[in-house]
């Protein structure tokens, strides 16, 4: 049996292929495999400073979900259950296993964060389902503690997406437009002393909550939502944060000098950190 292939592509750069393919889940006997499913990510590019863009995702983890179309919010079954998926070396095409088909009926709700499988994410996408196939009745909720600088291992820059009421016949890709969840927090500093030149050692913030719950459907935009490209036009919304902590800025062994700087202007304050060594909290 000649089916469409489920494909991943950046930017819409689509790779086409076919397989033959089961459903990866089937709790509803009535439903009958469908094409498998195509994606196509994306990066959000104004959410919030990041490192991370859509040339540079190397990998994702996801999650799908089939309903009925008239109740989109009660659950019958799985069709991807925190699947990982992985760029090609050549960056040209992504692949998975075990491949996935779209229901004959049902509509899809997709989940999914990057980088795969973080190890920061202590409860994830992927549920048992080795007695109970079928999902539970609140949608899927992922727990995230942002880690530390230890000296050696930058944080990271975490992203989440969802794309909901799918079929086949509505979306034939599935589209993945991925928002930075975390808030990239850098550093200036002025100077309005003419007589000195002062030095930073050394950066922290403290009594910042470390970990906290993401609810995929809730609390995380829709894929399918035009791009917004001003500040604060998406909102990821944590829950339940808790742990304080202090973060230490990674200001690297050599000191930052601060010379006389007057007004107001940009170019009178001194950049402590930049995109590459700023600091990754809960927003």
């Amino acid at each position: 049996m000649r089916k469409k292939t489920m494909f991943f592509s950046l930017l819409g750069l689509v790779a086409l292929s076919s397989s033959c393919a089961t459903d990866l889940y089937q709790s509803n006997p009535v439903q009958s495999s469908g094409p498998e499913i195509a994606f196509k990510t994306f990066a959000d590019k104004q959410l919030r400073a990041s490192v991370t863009t859509a040339g540079s995702m190397t990998s994702f983890t996801t999650s799908a979900w089939s309903h009925p179309a008239a109740t989109p919010t009660v659950y019958d079954g799985y069709v991807l259950n925190g699947v990982t998926v992985t760029r090609s070396e050549d960056g040209a095409s992504w692949d998975y296993f075990p491949k996935a088909n779209w229901p004959a009926r049902d509509s899809v709700d997709f989940f999914a964060y990057s980088p795969a499988s973080s190890v920061n994410v202590t409860a994830g996408l992927k549920q048992n389902v080795t007695t109970v196939p079928t999902p539970p009745v609140a949608a899927p909720e992922i727990e995230y503690t942002v880690p530390e600088w230890n000296g050696v291992d930058p944080q990271e820059d975490f992203m989440v997406t969802k794309s909901v009421d799918l079929t086949y016949t509505s979306s034939p890709s599935v589209q993945l437009n991925f928002k930075h969840a975390l808030s990239r927090i850098v550093f200036k500093a002025q100077n309005q002393n003419k007589n000195k030149t002062y030095v930073i050692k050394e950066l922290a913030l403290s009594k910042l909550k470390s970990k906290g719950t993401l609810n995929m459907l809730d609390s995380v935009p829709n894929a399918g939502a035009t791009f917004a490209h001003t500040p604060g036009a998406y909102n990821v919304s944590w829950k339940a944060q808790h742990d304080s902590v202090t973060y230490k800025v990674d200001l690297g062994s050599t000191n930052v000098l601060v010379p006389y700087g007057t007004g107001t202007a940009s170019t009178d304050y001194t950049a402590i950190t930049n995109a590459s060594n700023g600091l990754m909290v809960l927003p």
